[in-house]
């Protein structure tokens, strides 16, 4: 079984690797909110654990979090162009290692998920969030 923390490391090498966010956008903490306009925080929000009908042993399905934060930057059309381009280069992004530098056996399904009008408000600055989570196999 990989460590949630080799996960999490994985998906933060894919995505700066490939200059998905910039440089220096993502990070296991939110500290990477107050350096850009665009920020990425990894982390896991679920664990399933199913019993193989066939061989025995078990099957994990981890739900792996991404979640995206645009910064409010007062023009409201740059902000919406930023959010319909992240996720289609996240996507292409992770598709590229569909083991996450072999941390998991493969990646089962990506969700992205951003509620319309709803901001949030950091720090006195507000952002757009999308949550990306990414569901992973390991047998």
């Amino acid at each position: 079984m990989a460590s949630p923390l080799n996960v999490a490391q994985a998906l933060i090498n894919n995505l700066s690797a490939a200059s998905v966010l910039g440089a220096c956008t993502i990070g296991k903490d939110y500290s990477v909110l107050e350096r850009n306009e665009i920020s990425g925080v990894v982390g896991w929000s679920k664990l399933v654990s199913i019993a193989n009908t066939f061989g025995g042993g078990r099957q994990r399905i981890w739900t792996h979090s991404l979640q995206i934060y645009i910064k409010d930057n007062t023009n409201a059309s740059v902000m919406m162009d930023s959010n319909l381009t992240v996720i289609p280069k996240v996507l292409s992004s992770l598709e590229t290692d569909l083991t996450l530098q072999n941390t998991v056996d493969e990646i089962r399904q990506i969700r992205a998920n951003r509620r319309p009008g709803e901001a949030m408000e950091i720090a006195e600055m507000n952002y757009l969030t999308i949550e990306i989570e990414i569901d992973t196999l390991e047998f």
